[in-house]
């Protein structure tokens, strides 16, 4: 059976070509929109959709701050921002709604049993009904950032500034914390009804969503994983370090893929290839 060291020399995906982008600043999130549009949020404030060649729809503004998630729910687009607000947008990117609230940046959104929730700098979590009204609003912990947030069956799960994992039920009760990272959790994700979490401690982590228990810590990166992507049997932890590694169910790594050239900060499946992009003027396309 191949060793590790045999994992890590295996390079899975290649680097199938960088495609430009117009933004003016850093790209922070990626996102898929009905099915075949390629969705990017920026530092810059704007949105960009892009067709399946990745050649621009159109581009649209209106947050008055960094864009930080974006999340298709119920047809529209739905994007947080360091303005402190949730956008949505129509089909053809006509805002329609400015839902408000939070009193700093939304670092993430997430869609489960047709309510939206979203996690903020302001350490709260929000859960909005279908049509924009406010449901609930959990204080977690005042001022302490929440960064990230997902849905794992019927579950959500946070990700929190002490390192700290919430699991929480779809009528937003706490039912338990998983504690085991050493710094800020950025980026949660499922792969196969496990939850996968990437940390400021540069490591990833694998938990069993039944009993809580975390099954694997997986080392490797340099810098802090900013998101986790999930393609078919593989996982993808992205990392500050300027590398994308892939991970079997497991936890065995069977590559390390490099070629950017400032930090990585998200990623997305897209026509069937692992697109990521962050601090450089592109995204990269990985392909087999």
């Amino acid at each position: 059976f191949p060793t590790t060291e045999i994992f890590e020399k295996m390079q899975p995906l290649f680097s199938k070509k960088n495609v430009e982008l117009e933004h003016m600043d850093w790209v922070s999130v990626l996102t898929v929109f009905n099915g075949d549009v390629f969705v990017t949020g920026s530092y810059d404030g704007t949105i960009q959709y892009r067709d399946r060649d990745f050649k621009v729809l159109r581009e649209v503004t209106g947050h008055t701050g960094s864009v930080l998630s974006l999340c298709e729910f119920n047809g529209s687009l739905y994007s947080g921002s360091a303005d402190k607000t949730i956008r949505v947008w129509d089909d053809v990117g006509a805002c329609t709604k400015v839902l408000e609230g939070h009193t700093h940046a939304v670092y993430g959104l997430c869609v489960c049993h047709n309510k939206l929730w979203s996690c903020s700098q302001d350490g709260r979590i929000r859960i909005w009904s279908s049509t924009g009204g406010l449901e609930k609003e959990i204080v977690v912990d005042d001022e302490k950032p929440i960064y990230c947030v997902t849905r794992v069956g019927d579950h959500i799960y946070t990700g929190h500034y002490d390192g700290s994992i919430y699991e929480w039920d779809t009528s937003g009760n706490k039912r338990r914390k998983l504690d085991g990272h050493e710094g800020v959790v950025y980026s949660l994700a499922e792969h196969n009804g496990d939850l996968w979490s990437g940390s400021g401690d540069k490591s990833v982590r694998i938990w069993d969503t039944t009993s809580g228990q975390c099954t694997n810590v997986l080392k490797g990166h340099s810098g802090p994983i900013a998101a986790l992507v999930g393609m078919g049997t593989k996982m993808y932890s992205l990392s500050y370090d300027k590398t994308v590694k892939e991970w079997t169910d497991s936890g065995n790594c069977t590559g390390t893929m490099d070629g950017h050239h400032n930090l990585i900060l998200c990623g997305v499946v897209f026509n069937y290839n692992l697109v990521t992009a962050g601090g450089d003027s592109y995204c990269k396309i990985w392909s087999k």
